[in-house]
């Protein structure tokens, strides 16, 4: 059975949105390691539309590097109901029963389903408890763009973490693992 793992870039005040934009500058040697060996226990990407976009459009193109590598010959998922046509190698597109069908990739042999990103396909995961891991890397930085969209916690998002690890790279990035308690009751 496979491992959902949901991973987050954050600044310190707890914004998601846009990471591209701000996170950079912060990746290290001590990063770039932790990225490629949680890529290499990944056997399935699981992408929401607009981080497909993202994706699709920089991955592919992108120098070789174990990184690229291995994200491009990764099996995709994209979670859609308006994407017509999946370009990038390997995607595919969920466009109905998103929750039963990663249910099923759940059920198969392998190793982890990475979703990049907690927008509103990872919040979905999360409310039908289909979620195992949740990673967040929080960056050393303030960003004061406390919009609902781009934040980590959104309404309905309650689950019960139980951190199983920390690790703090050389520019102060703190990557900490929570696994996902199943069986507790928040109410």
């Amino acid at each position: 059975m496979r491992k959902l793992v949901l991973t987050a870039f954050m600044s310190l005040d707890g914004v998601i949105d846009e990471p591209g934009d701000w996170q950079g500058s912060m990746f290290d040697d001590d990063s770039t390691r932790l990225v490629r060996e949680r890529i290499l226990r990944t056997d399935v990407v699981l992408l929401g539309r607009g981080t497909y976009d993202v994706f699709a459009g920089a991955w592919p193109s992108a120098p070789s590097d174990p990184f690229v590598d291995r994200i491009n010959a990764l099996p995709k998922y994209v979670a859609s109901t308006t994407l017509e046509k999946a370009e990038w190698n390997n995607s595919t597109i969920i466009a109905e029963d998103v929750e039963r069908r990663v249910a099923e990739l759940k059920e198969e042999d392998g190793g982890d389903i990475l979703v990049y990103g907690v927008g509103s396909l990872a919040h979905s995961l999360l409310r039908a408890n289909l979620v195992d891991e949740l990673e967040i890397w929080v960056h050393p930085v303030l960003l004061g763009k406390p919009e609902p969209a781009g934040l980590l916690v959104r309404e309905g998002s309650r689950s019960a973490l139980k951190l199983t690890s920390t690790e703090i790279t050389a520019s102060g990035i703190i990557v900490s693992c929570y696994a996902v308690e199943k069986d507790s009751n928040l109410e």
